[in-house]
């Protein structure tokens, strides 16, 4: 898996570094591993969260809830019928 610098991700999520640091800091991105300079190095799927921590945040769900999702989504066994509820609950 490649590791990407927080810049190359910024750009391909589309986001600022300052939102990743921010995410990061929240927990809802796992804390990147750093190379010798101290340069925090992402694995390709940080892209991913973040796409979909932006995608959530416009159908509306916060960022409480998004990490909800987020941890639901990294079981082993993914509650479907759990996620399910969770995202029918939010439809006013």
């Amino acid at each position: 898996m490649k590791n990407l610098k927080i810049s190359q991700v910024a750009k391909a999520a589309n986001v600022n570094v300052e939102t990743i640091k921010y995410y990061e800091k929240r927990g809802l991105l796992p804390t990147p591993e750093r190379d010798h300079s101290g340069y925090r190095l992402f694995s390709e799927s940080a892209v991913e969260d973040l796409l979909l921590i932006k995608k959530a945040q416009e159908i509306g769900f916060t960022l409480n809830e998004i990490e909800h999702i987020l941890a639901l989504l990294k079981q082993e066994h993914f509650p479907t019928d759990e996620m399910y509820t969770f995202a029918v609950d939010k439809i006013p």
